[in-house]
């Protein structure tokens, strides 16, 4: 959860509005001793 707004600023300097949904969920450690757990969900048109 510390690194909340360094990912915020990073979407915001690279995505345009209206920006893509985000969700934030604390836990202890990640696999890998990974900081950042990314989600995606595609619309192919």
């Amino acid at each position: 959860m510390s690194n909340e707004s360094a990912t915020r600023s990073r979407v915001v300097s690279r995505a345009s509005e209206p920006y893509p949904a985000r969700s934030t969920v604390g836990v202890c450690d990640l696999l890998g001793g990974a900081t950042v757990m990314i989600d995606a969900v595609v619309a192919i048109e």
